[in-house]
């Protein structure tokens, strides 16, 4: 069973009162993870409600800065069986309005929850059609802004189908005791085929005026307050994404952030899991990013891409000097002995913008922001799965007060690890036969044993204590996925 349908079926086990209030046109599309859920339940058992939601593995996921409303909770629940997120908005009162401040707040909870019906296609308690075109309204009203539709944002489709479905009688009773005397000739402009500009204004009148006494906060201070807070969190983005932010825009997990890295050897698909999971995270609008720590083919530093494209450029066919163990001595070949030399300098750009990356990600988990990390430093082993590298540059260029500088601060660098470590490392091995094979490599006898001491190698590390979940690559891709999400969620 969907987990949602077991959240909702634990609710009425316990009679807590509840319905889904809105976008009622679009529950399958809830149930399928692609929209949220927005939901009404009695604020006197809301103790008990999110007592329910935590048994069936649900998790506060609130804005730390925007976006928040009182009566308002946001939550995830994990569906362990398909992997699916499902986003609820637990409400304990009707709030609506300006974006990111929701400045009114509809009294109307009490009749909702009592002439609340069950969708004969879900099995859970909506809305009526007719309270829900009205409340549909009021929202279009006080959500209005400069030079839009009078019902905006998708809520003409949504208006057309509650009229298609609604009863004019019930609608007209309804409005006369939620608008007043003036209720019915509120009923008669939301139920038209179209509703003009002029009749918007008429309806805009009769609800404002109703609903005087129920906004948090003056006009003035909720347009200051609405602006403020867009803006700001444009600028939060940019500076996040230019800068090196480390300060959450999305909903943030209530225990904390986390920081997941992925290893692995060629062919294992580290990669295209974490771009896949990354995806995921966003898609769940979680507060989430990606970072990439090597020099390979991921987003590198300036000097770094600018050295390894001029490397390219000047590069010979079959010449691998830059991996050569020989001595080289300046005066006898002083355009290796630089070349080797810049190498040098490349790896300790990248040492040190990786120790960055970690304080960065450090900082943005203690503000609720999850990592994916593609690879991550250790220093159990040199020139090995992300491990010190200086030292064999060193052997060839011989000890001067530049290489010791180089050597001296990679120590320095790389010390960060121990500090500051993953929540989880995930781990991915593959046989070496099937590793080469997915890479496109010749697979023969020298490869494959080449490949397999790499595996050896990667699955002794300890990554200094770090929690490792270890992945079998060669498991159907859906099963892997599955697996890899189910033990996120314990840290997202």
């Amino acid at each position: 069973m969907n987990i949602m349908r077991e959240l909702f079926a634990a609710f009425e086990a316990e009679d807590i009162a509840y319905l889904h209030f809105k976008s009622n046109k679009n529950l399958d599309k809830s149930f399928e993870g692609k929209a949220d859920f927005d939901v009404l339940i009695d604020r006197l058992r809301l103790s008990d409600a999110e007592r329910v939601i935590f048994e069936k593995g649900g998790k506060r996921h609130n804005n730390p800065d925007f976006g928040n409303y009182p009566g308002v909770d946001n939550y995830l629940v994990f569906d362990p069986e398909t992997g699916l997120i499902f986003h609820l908005h637990l409400h304990c009162q009707l709030c609506t309005g300006k974006r990111l401040i929701k400045d009114y707040v509809i009294p109307w909870s009490e009749l909702l929850l009592k002439e609340r019906i069950r969708d004969e296609a879900q099995g859970i308690y909506i809305s009526p059609p007719e309270l829900e075109l009205l409340l549909l309204s009021v929202r279009a009203v006080v959500k209005k802004r400069l030079f839009t539709a009078p019902f905006p944002f998708g809520m003409e489709d949504e208006r057309k189908d509650l009229t298609a479905r609604a009863d004019a009688k019930k609608l007209t009773g309804f409005a006369l005791e939620l608008l007043g005397k003036e209720g019915e000739e509120a009923a008669g402009i939301v139920i038209k085929d179209t509703v003009g500009a002029a009749d918007f204004a008429r309806l805009s009148r009769i609800v404002r005026k109703r609903l005087s006494s129920c906004r948090r906060m003056s006009p003035l201070k909720a347009f200051t307050s609405s602006v403020s807070d867009y803006f700001g969190k444009i600028k939060r983005k940019k500076i996040n994404k230019y800068f090196g932010g480390y300060f959450p825009v999305a909903k943030a997990p209530a225990q904390g952030g986390a920081m997941i890295a992925f290893v692995g050897i060629d062919g294992a698909g580290k990669s295209t899991m974490v771009a896949l999971i990354d995806k995921w995270i966003r898609q769940s609008k979680i507060e989430g990013r990606r970072f990439y720590m090597g020099e390979g083919d991921g987003k590198l530093p300036f000097y770094v891409a600018v050295m390894k494209k001029a490397e390219a450029g000047v590069r010979k066919k079959g010449d691998n000097s830059g991996k050569s163990t020989k001595r080289i001595y300046f005066f006898k070949a002083p355009f290796k002995y630089i070349k080797r030399l810049l190498k040098l300098s490349v790896i300790y750009d990248v040492e040190k913008n990786n120790r960055k990356k970690i304080l960065m990600m450090n900082r943005y988990r203690m503000n609720g922001g999850v990592s994916i990390c593609d690879r991550f430093p250790q220093i159990e082993k040199n020139d090995r799965n992300d491990g010190p590298k200086i030292e064999k540059h060193i052997q060839v260029l011989g000890s001067n007060p530049i290489t010791r500088y180089y050597e001296r601060r990679e120590k320095e660098l790389m010390s960060i690890v121990k500090t500051i470590k993953p929540d989880l490392i995930v781990r991915m091995s593959i046989p070496a036969e099937v590793g080469l094979s997915r890479k496109g490599d010749p697979v023969n006898e020298h490869t494959v044993k080449a490949h397999e001491n790499k595996r050896r190698e990667l699955m002794s590390l300890e990554f200094q204590g770090a929690k490792i979940l270890d992945i079998d690559a060669t498991m159907p891709f859906d099963e892997e996925v599955l697996l890899i999400k189910q033990n996120l969620w314990k840290y997202i």
